[in-house]
């Protein structure tokens, strides 16, 4: 004899898989290095259109959850990410900004994952243990920290 909570959770599970199993999906595309703004853009926005096409209370619950996430961020900065992508994809905006400023951030990442990654980097580097750390010994670990993970996220 099946449990009825049982059976209400598997549901719910095929439920879950069925209609946002690309949440997951997105998320790795995000945090991979070397996307364009605009590319990152474009993956935030195929995945709020797959999670709006999701039916029901928890489809509504979700959307309602991711848009809440983008808004508590300042909604002026993604405003002007998107326009400085237009702009670099050849489209017309206008702000306020200088054009060599605009060409930098051609790979501006909208997520804080590369920043977790350096900060990882310098704390392995830089510790309480090691006091007299040249400046060409800093750099030799940040070269060999460098490249094995290189080598990793390959």
């Amino acid at each position: 004899m099946l449990h009825v909570t049982c059976v209400c959770h598997a549901l719910n599970r095929v439920a879950e898989e069925a209609n946002f199993s690309s949440i997951p999906t997105s998320i790795q595309k995000l945090e991979a290095q070397g996307l364009t703004l605009a590319e990152s853009l474009d993956i935030l926005g195929e995945l709020r259109s797959k999670i709006a096409q999701s039916k029901g209370q928890i489809g509504e619950s979700v959307l309602k959850k991711f848009n809440n996430v983008l808004e508590k961020n300042p909604a002026s900065d993604l405003k002007i990410l998107i326009d400085v992508a237009k702009v670099l994809t050849g489209g017309e905006s206008e702000f306020d900004l200088e054009p060599d400023k605009i060409a930098s951030l051609k790979y501006a990442p909208i997520t804080s994952v590369d920043v977790e990654r350096s900060f990882s980097a310098y704390k392995s580097i830089i510790t309480e243990k090691r006091t007299s750390l040249t400046p060409e010994n800093i750099e030799i670990h940040l070269i060999c920290y460098c490249e094995n993970r290189n080598q990793f996220f390959e």
